[in-house]
C-alpha cells in the first residue's frame, strides 16, 4: 500500500526558492512584495482603457517588477515575464481572455521550482477559464468570472505546492520515498 503525506517541513522553509541565497533583501519581504505587485498588476491591467492609460502602464510595470522581486533563480524569473504578461494582458479583452491565466500559473510554478507532476494542477484553472469564457461574454460579467477564476488560480497554486511537497510512503517498511522533483 502506498500513501501520500506531507513532508513535515513547516511553512516556506521547504521551498526550493527559499533555500537559495539572496543577493539583496529578505525572503519574506520579497515574497510578499512580489505577490502584492503581481496581484495588483493583474487587477489594474484589464481595467485600463484609452481613458485610463495609467492602469495599463501600472499593470505592465507592476507585473514586470513583481517577477523580478520574487525570490528565485534569475533566469527563471526572466523567462516568466513574457508568458505571464501575455496571460494577464489577455484579460483586456474580457472573459474570453480568462483561459490564458494558465500562463501566469505555469510561470509561477516554474519560478517556484515545482515538480513536474505538480504542473497537472494547472488543468482545473484551464477548465474553469474555458467555462467562464464560454458562459460569460460581456464586461458586466467580468467581475464574477474574474473572481471565480482568480480563486481557482490560488487553489491550483496551493494544490501544486502540495503535490510538489508530497512524499510517498510504502507499507512494507521501506520508509518514505521522495517523489521525483522533475
Amino acid at each position: 500500500m502506498v500513501t501520500i503525506m506531507g513532508t513535515g517541513e513547516s511553512g516556506i522553509a521547504g521551498e526550493p526558492a527559499r533555500r537559495r541565497p539572496l543577493r539583496w533583501g529578505l525572503y519574506p519581504d520579497r515574497y510578499v512584495a512580489a505577490i502584492v505587485l503581481l496581484v495588483a498588476s493583474a487587477v489594474a491591467l484589464p481595467s485600463g482603457n484609452t481613458f485610463a492609460i495609467f492602469q495599463i502602464v501600472f499593470g505592465l510595470i507592476g507585473g514586470l517588477v513583481g517577477w523580478f522581486v520574487l525570490p528565485g533563480r534569475l533566469g527563471r524569473r526572466i523567462a516568466a515575464v513574457v508568458p505571464a504578461g501575455i496571460g494577464v494582458a489577455a484579460l483586456i479583452i474580457g472573459p474570453q481572455g480568462l483561459p490564458l491565466l494558465v500562463l501566469p500559473l505555469l510561470a509561477w510554478l516554474w519560478v517556484r521550482e515545482r515538480s513536474a507532476l505538480s504542473y497537472l494542477a494547472a488543468l482545473p484553472l484551464l477548465v474553469v477559464g474555458v467555462l467562464m469564457a464560454s458562459t460569460f461574454g460581456g464586461w458586466s460579467d467580468m467581475p464574477f468570472a474574474y473572481a471565480v477564476t482568480a480563486a481557482t488560480f490560488v487553489g491550483c497554486a496551493w494544490l501544486a505546492r502540495t503535490i510538489s511537497r508530497a512524499r510517498v510512503t510504502t507499507s512494507d517498511g521501506r520508509g518514505p520515498v521522495r517523489l521525483p522533483a522533475g
